[in-house]
């Protein structure tokens, strides 16, 4: 039995065929308690935090992670402690316990917690980081060391692997070292010469007209849209440049991500520069975690995360726990300077459907404080059936939110799916200017009964007019502010138009004319039923002809001059609807 002060025999050499996991426990055969740790310290830290001493809070949380932590239970009540502060709530032994049960971990700290509370308090929490700090680094350099010395002994050990092995060990180790340095001795305000100095002169793009450099980016849209498609066409673009790319994948088979990655990369030509995190378990609202992946990201220029929802375990619709989560992508983007790109998900509704609907940052499922975070939002929407090609992958993108340049025009991507297939950017011809609110309104009028008895939903009318379900939301509500559309009350719920309903003269945007039948917007002639009747003035009323839509034309069989030609409604009413929007 050696003692302390004895010298530890050297490790055995390894025979060929022992295959025992270095990286799963690089400390294997180190007592636990002889490595560098400050006990006294962790609980004297979290003990001043119970007790009240939270003025030096910041500072601390600055120094120390909860990965520094040697006790576990420990490490777990500064996690929760960390995530109370970043969402701005009181930080003492009742908030703290009560972060540690909702997260079901308060009965396995709570010895630990009782321990700690025991604990002389001074109010050094500073000192006490600090001590902490230390420890945790020489034990990051005690795996090192005990890693670098196994690889050595293996006996067919690479010397050049050894040392690169050192040397990643070392700039890792500089690296923590002056991060930790720089937060410790940071200025927080600076002279706006100094500011001005770090400026850059004019926008960098990383992967133009997509990615700005060191911005947050969200990439939304509807389950399979192709979202991952896209990114990872971003993701060989600017490795292809030689930048280092970070793409983290916790969602699908490896086969689906390699599928993705391949029709860029030509046979023959690797891309390095890329480098895949597939389904490690990373979490956006674990601190360990988000300082494991930072320090995996040094370097990279762009850091893929996808999907948003399997990276933290909060509720998405809380903007409180959102908050920590969305703060670690500011932390990456702050710590290695590079563009992070989140690939999220849009709510089920007009953007469901990858065919219809231009979508808007309104759309993206969660709270608001995700959108509002980020710099930039590009919505990728898969693309109507009549526009797809065998052996093609085809999808949409455009731009409807950013905060750092002009909007990129919309436009449709097709990629090959084979190897080194690429992508094409084709012609787009729906990414003309949006129709105005007074033209959709008058094609939402042409179109709406004028029966009380028998009115429609707003979502048949979303169906029936085409385009952006949030436009045609706000027609139809600009349309009942003027009494030109009302909702009819009692068994039969709906809109309907107002029989005396002025309507867009043909070919105009603003005059209008009193009718009591459906004009239609395009055409100069009126529907079929009607006959012109000259006024003193000149202007052409037609007779009112029957207003209740055609539910029961067959699609397409209507004449070139009958409303069913120009707004085709089914022939039935959709046996299931999404849940009516009120605007």
């Amino acid at each position: 039995m050696t003692t302390d002060t004895e010298a530890r025999p050297a490790p055995a050499m390894r025979e060929p065929g022992d295959d025992s996991p270095d990286d799963v426990d690089p400390l294997r055969g180190l007592p636990r308690h002889k490595l560098p740790a400050e006990p006294e310290a962790e609980c004297a830290l979290v003990s001043d935090v119970l007790c009240g001493f939270a003025e030096a809070l910041p500072d601390a949380l600055r120094i120390v992670t909860p990965a520094d932590f040697h006790t576990d239970n420990l490490a777990r009540a500064w996690a929760a402690i960390a995530d109370l502060h970043a969402r701005g709530e009181p930080v003492d032994g009742v908030t703290v316990g009560i972060e540690l049960r909702r997260r079901g971990e308060y009965d396995r700290t709570l010895a630990d917690l009782i321990a700690s509370m025991d604990a002389p308090s001074s109010g050094a929490i500073v000192a006490y980081a600090e001590r902490v700090a230390r420890a945790a680094r020489l034990r990051r350099l005690a795996e090192h060391a005990a890693m670098i010395a196994r690889m050595a002994l293996r006996h067919d050990a690479d010397p050049a692997a050894v040392a690169e092995r050192f040397l990643r060990a070392r700039d890792e180790d500089a690296t923590r070292a002056g991060a930790a340095s720089a937060k410790r001795s940071k200025q927080l305000a600076v002279p706006l010469s100094r500011f001005l100095e770090k400026c850059a002169e004019r926008i960098e793009y990383l992967a133009p007209p997509f990615l700005l450099r060191g911005t947050f980016v969200l990439v939304v849209g509807p389950p399979k849209a192709a979202k991952t498609w896209f990114v990872a066409y971003l993701a060989v673009s600017v490795a292809a440049d030689g930048a280092r790319v970070v793409f983290v994948e916790e969602e699908g088979r490896a086969a689906d991500l390699r599928d993705r990655i391949l029709p860029h990369v030509a046979p023959g030509e690797p891309r390095d520069s890329l480098a895949i995190v597939f389904r490690e378990g990373i979490r956006l609202d674990d601190p360990a975690c988000v300082a494991r992946l930072v320090a995996e990201c040094s370097g990279a220029a762009l850091v893929i995360l996808d999907p948003f929802a399997l990276l933290h375990r909060g509720d998405e619709n809380e903007a409180a726990e959102m908050g920590p989560v969305l703060g670690a992508v500011q932390t990456i983007i702050r710590e290695t300077g590079a563009t992070v790109v989140l690939v999220h998900h849009t709510r089920k509704g007009d953007t469901w459907d990858g065919g219809r609907g231009s979508g808007a940052s309104g759309d993206v499922r969660g709270s608001g404080a995700i959108v509002a975070a980020a710099d930039s939002v590009i919505l990728v929407q898969g693309v109507p059936d009549a526009q797809r090609v065998p052996g093609e992958v085809r999808f949409r993108v455009r731009n409807p939110s950013t905060r750092n340049a002009e909007p990129f025009a919309p436009r449709t991507a097709a990629i090959k799916v084979v190897r080194g297939g690429g992508l094409a950017w084709i012609a787009d011809d729906s990414a003309s200017e949006p129709e105005g609110i007074e033209a959709l309104l008058g094609r939402v009028l042409a179109a709406l009964p004028t029966d009380p008895a028998a009115p429609t939903t707003r979502d048949l009318m979303v169906t029936a007019i085409g385009g952006r379900r949030e436009s045609v939301l706000k027609a139809i509500k600009a349309g009942i502010e003027r009494g030109d559309i009302r909702e009819a009350t009692g068994k039969r719920r709906g809109l309907y138009r107002a029989l005396q309903t002025e309507l867009p003269v043909p070919g105009t945007d603003g005059n209008r004319r009193t009718s009591g039948a459906a004009s239609v917007p395009g055409s100069d002639r009126f529907p079929p039923g009607s006959e012109s009747m000259g006024t003193d003035e000149g202007a052409v009323v037609p007779a009112p002809v029957p207003a209740s839509p055609p539910w029961g034309a067959e699609p397409g069989t209507g004449t070139p001059d009958s409303p069913d030609a120009h707004f085709p409604l089914p022939a039935d009413p959709p046996a299931a609807l999404p849940a009516e929007v009120n605007p």
